[in-house]
Parts: C-alpha cells; structure tokens; sequence
C-alpha cells in the first residue's frame, strides 16, 4: 500500500470518528441521526435497523430509532453527547439472574435538548452523567410510564424491565387478541443524586433508592435501596459455572466478529461444548433466530442444549402477545396443527388448577412416548418440574424407545392413573 492510500485511509477513518451527528444513509431519503458511539468492542452489541442484524465495531456510531441488544452475558458500551453520558447495555443469563432476563434491548430517540432518550424495551441498562459540575437530563420511557431525569453529582441511574406469562397462560391458534404478559421492573438510583419527575410529581432523591414498576400500577416508590443488585457487578461472581459462562459468552462474542449472526449460532450449536449451547441459544431469542431455537429443541444428541432451548423459548415467548402466533405457524410448517398447538401449552405450563387434576399428569406421561422429539422433551420437563418426588427417574427425550418405556413405567408407577402425585416432603424448622 502506497504512502497516498494510506493517508486516504487515516482521513476515513478520522472522518468517521469525528463525523457530524447526522448522516445519510445509504439508499435512504432521508438522514440517519447518531444518537451514540459504541466504547466497547466488536460482538457486543447488535444494531437492527430494519434490514436485519448489524455487528458495529468499537467507535461506530448507532442510530436515532435502531434497536441495540446487548447479547446475553454481554455488556455493550455507549458514549452519548461525545461521552458526556455513558450508557450500558447489560445482558444476563439464566443461571446468573433470579428474574427471567437475557439480552438488554433499547431504542435510542432524538433528545432534543435534552442529553439522553430511550425507551428500554427489555432488560438492564445503566446511566451514568459524566459531566464535571453539570446534569444530564434523561427522558426515560418503561413500559407505559415515562420519567425525566436530571442527574446531578456524578450520579448513576439504573433501569430493569422483564415480562413474563403466567403459569397456565392459555393458547388457541383462533385467538386474535390473545392476553399480553406481564411487565414489571425497577428504577434504582445507584449513586449521586437527582431530580425524578413523573405522574406529575418532581422530587429530589438521594441514592440509594428504587422505584417498582409494573405495566398495571406504573411507577410505585422511592423505597430505600438496601444493597445494590449483582448484576451491576458482575465481575464480582467468581464461580466455577460463572467463568465457564463468561468464557462462551466471549468465544460468542469473537465469532459475531467473523461471520453472520446466524451463522455465528449456527456455529456454536455443531460442538460438545454445553456452555456455548446454552448461551447460543439464549443469544438465539434476542435475534428472534427460531430456526437456531428449534433446532436446540430437537438436538438429538445434546440433552442439556434441549433443555436450554425451552428456557429461551419459553423467555421469548413472553416478550409479546404476537410471539405465540409466530412460533405456531413456525412450528405448523414442519409438525401438524395438533402437534404444534401441543408445543404452546408445554411451554406456557399448568395453572394451579391444572395442577390439581390427576388427568394432567396422565396426559403428560403419554406424552413421554409421543412421536415429536420436542414434545417428549417439554412433557419430561413440565414432570420433573411440577413433581419433585421424580428427580431419581432418569428419562431422556432422545434415547431409544425401550429405555424411554422403562423411564415412562417409572413414572407410572410414581403417580398412577387417576391420582395427584404424592405431596412434597417438607423439611421441618431447626
């Protein structure tokens, strides 16, 4: 390379760091407006812009109205108003949350005068003002409720939004307004201080502190904050399982720098490595990749890679109203309407009531024989959930038919035709 090419290159790539906040999009009538800079490296974060999933590397800018997911376990960083606040996206995972979360998702909007919009539309962000001695004004959506924000000192304000379904949640492919989930979070004032205003109320708030929210009551609080979350600090998790975590959500990370998306999941699922499995298939419900999802449902040679696949499908399911009408007309493509309307009611489990009636078990232990690898996988894992007086029967989805009949005679012999199983011992107090 020349000493003029090289020259061309370093004023590109200075161009584009110092590029004004609003751009032309290629094929576009009109201008893509910067909202942020990504500070953290290649595979953290994805950017989906309507034309499908974008991998921006460290330094690139995203834009007013994408939607950026920070992938499960990872932790995407942005730098907003030239690094006047700093946002980041966390992802979790399901061993390491008590609350069913994977990936963070938010929607950048213009701010106007203000320093910062966003809506969250899932998962865990945290705000930090880096300015000297002056505020940062925030405009905060969550859900139904919106806030302002001024934080003053410093200060550093986290969010969380998760949605989930009711155990027992009903299914029919006929329902065309079926019930939406459940909503709830928290708004945790984490360090400094700041001026919260919403419902028509201001008021000053030393850290730290939380508010509660839910999709019905909206915004409840302040509350004292009497130990600040784990997931702030997750680093602070130094078990054997959480490196063995992290190491797949990075091996992950470097494959998103090299290939497609889905070729990057696709990718993880073809090895031994249960781990990456999991964390692949996580990966895969924050891409809306049902493809990689079902694919983990049916592995044949991967029992634990199964049983993550209804994990994420069961979270992805919950993340709208419409996602149980996608995921039957995915699965009537390959399976009967009969079988696919089965997989729904799997996943979304059994209401107390049901749980109370002999003949929901009965179903459920035919259903170990049933012909689909996925439903013999979902009836397995509904059992051994709702019974944990079966945790020594040892069944797998995938063995052959004579040991899955063993494994099924077990299990009614355990709870036999017509009776509830038997009642959970409980230990009695010291």
């Amino acid at each position: 390379m020349g000493a003029v090419q090289r020259a061309v290159l370093l004023w590109l790539g200075l161009a584009l760091l110092n590029a004004p906040e609003s751009l032309a999009a290629a094929g576009k009538d009109k201008p893509m407006v910067v909202a942020g800079r990504l500070r953290s490296p290649l595979g953290t974060m994805l950017q989906a812009d309507g034309q499908g999933w974008k991998t921006p590397a460290l330094y690139d800018p995203v834009f007013v109205g994408d939607l950026l997911v920070a992938l499960p376990g990872a932790r995407g960083v942005l730098e907003v108003r030239e690094g006047d606040v700093g946002l980041t996206l966390l992802g979790s995972l399901f061993e390491l949350s008590p609350v069913p979360l994977l990936e963070s998702a938010v929607r950048l909007h213009d701010p106007g005068e203000d320093d910062l919009a966003l809506t969250l539309e899932r998962g865990r962000v945290l705000v930090e003002n880096h300015k000297d001695k002056e505020a940062s004004a925030l405009r905060l959506k969550l859900g139904a409720a919106e806030v302002k924000v001024r934080l003053l000192d410093k200060a550093a304000l986290a969010l969380e939004s998760y949605s989930f379904y009711p155990a027992g949640t009903p299914f029919s492919p006929k329902d065309k307004n079926p019930p939406g989930p459940r909503r709830e979070g928290y708004l945790l004032l984490v360090k400094g201080k700041a001026e919260i205003e919403m419902q028509g109320e201001k008021r000053s708030v030393q850290a730290p502190i939380v508010y509660r929210w839910s999709g019905g009551a909206g915004l409840e609080g302040p509350f004292p904050l009497n130990k600040s979350p784990d997931w702030l600090h997750p680093g602070k998790n130094a078990s054997a399982k959480a490196i063995a975590l992290y190491a797949a959500v990075e091996k992950l990370r470097r494959s998103l720098g090299e290939r497609p998306v889905d070729k990057a999941l696709q990718d993880a699922l073809r090895g031994d490595d249960a781990n990456l499995h999991g964390v692949a298939l996580a990966s895969a419900a924050a891409v809306d990749d049902l493809g990689v999802l079902l694919a983990g449902l049916n592995d044949s040679r991967h029992q634990a890679a199964r049983g993550q696949a209804v994990l994420a499908l069961r979270y992805w399911l919950a993340r709208g109203p419409r996602q149980a009408r996608t995921l039957y007309e995915t699965l009537h493509r390959s399976a009967t309407p009969v079988q696919a309307e089965i997989v729904l009611h799997l996943l979304l489990g059994f209401s107390e009531t049901d749980r109370a009636r002999p003949e929901t078990y009965g179903v459920l232990i035919s259903y170990l024989q049933n012909d689909a690898l996925a439903i013999r996988e979902l009836a397995a894992w509904n059992l051994y959930r709702m019974v944990p007086a079966g945790a020594k029967i040892a069944y797998n989805a995938a063995a052959p038919e004579a040991e899955r009949l063993q494994a099924q005679h077990a299990w009614r012999a355990l709870i036999p035709e017509g009776k509830l199983p038997p009642a959970e011992k409980k230990t009695p107090p010291p």
